[in-house]
């Protein structure tokens, strides 16, 4: 279906690129009307003409939908709008699956076995790896309760895992309560940036310890492409280490540097409002944005989400799944021994 309802209606912001603005009008429509297919955009001219802009304008926004995987460019069919990434994650991980499945059913069958016997067998492999993840008390370990929530509700493991967080400050704080939480769970997990201080504090502990890598949140890199190219950017967190991570993702996405002024100090409301009120748009940690509210007048406030990347989780289960093997493997051992 061409967007032949499209109504495309702005007001021209100082500081916004003309093409920007009309990117934001053209992904606002199509993610309201994602139940049509296929959705596809006005040939480039033809919007140009309506918005009274130039054909120049309407290529740029339509390059960077693409860019960011919204639209796709067809032959034959013009400028497609496309699923939502997640719906073509999944629908990509399910095609894998089936692949997998229908090559393990295929080898079954080669070696004689009937679909029945396939099916008990698959069947039977399941409850025991069921039986491999149950009871298993995993401890996660972050800086701020804000990012340590985050991750514990998007670490998506199994359900027989119990994930307790613990705040890092209170492991320094009270190192030998954070000691009895942590030895009495099956696996530590942190991010690699605590993962050395984690080693130190139970260097004499058997209990493994996984580092995880972190990624910004799409919605976050989503949100500071659309500051303006013109805006003075502030970086509030709560440590320079922090602070480092967001500029690294700025640099990626080519904003200046020179654009870019930081606040990391506590306890001094003065200098941090000052420095709000220096800035047109603030990018914050999470653990740092209540403090804004010193600040006056209005600004556009982005939170910096980190979120352990896709492979995270899988190093996790793999983890997981080890340790639970090496434990069956030890009782069985044990069994035999008392025979």
């Amino acid at each position: 279906m061409i967007f032949d309802d499209l109504q495309l209606s702005f007001t021209r912001k100082k500081g916004i690129t003309l093409y920007t603005q009309i990117k934001d009008c053209l992904r606002e429509y199509i993610d309201l009307h994602q139940d049509r297919e296929p959705l596809i955009l006005p040939p480039q001219r033809d919007l140009a003409k309506r918005l009274g802009v130039s054909r120049n304008t309407v290529s740029m926004a339509y390059a960077e939908l693409e860019r960011e995987g919204v639209v796709a460019s067809k032959v034959g069919k013009g400028t497609v709008a496309l699923k939502p990434y997640h719906e073509m994650e999944n629908r990509r991980r399910l095609n894998r699956l089936s692949r997998n499945i229908e090559h393990s059913v295929e080898e079954a069958l080669t070696l004689g076995y009937s679909l029945e016997e396939y099916r008990r067998h698959v069947e039977t492999f399941i409850q025991d790896k069921k039986e491999l993840l149950s009871h298993i008390r995993l401890v996660f370990v972050e800086c701020n309760w804000e990012q340590l929530n985050y991750f514990t509700k998007h670490l998506v493991l199994d359900a027989a895992v119990e994930i307790i967080p613990l705040l890092l400050k209170d492991i320094r704080a009270n190192p030998q309560n954070a000691l009895s939480i942590m030895r009495s769970a099956d696996i530590v997990v942190t991010s690699f940036y605590h993962i050395e201080e984690m080693e130190t504090l139970i260097a004499d502990n058997t209990v493994p310890i996984v580092g995880i890598y972190l990624q910004p949140e799409m919605s976050t890199i989503v949100n500071i492409a659309r500051i303006s190219e013109t805006a003075k950017i502030g970086l509030l967190a709560a440590s320079p280490q922090f602070l480092a991570e967001i500029r690294k993702t700025l640099a990626k996405m080519n904003i200046e540097d020179r654009r870019i002024r930081e606040f990391y100090e506590h306890d001094n409301k003065k200098k941090l409002r000052h420095f709000i009120e220096s800035v047109d748009t603030l990018i914050v940690s999470p653990s740092r944005k209540k403090d804004i509210i010193v600040a006056e007048g209005r600004k556009d406030i982005i939170e910096f989400l980190f979120a352990p990347d896709k492979g995270s989780a899988n190093i996790i289960r793999a983890a997981l799944m080890d340790l639970r093997q090496q434990r069956q493997n030890r009782k069985a051992s044990d069994v035999g021994t008392d025979h």
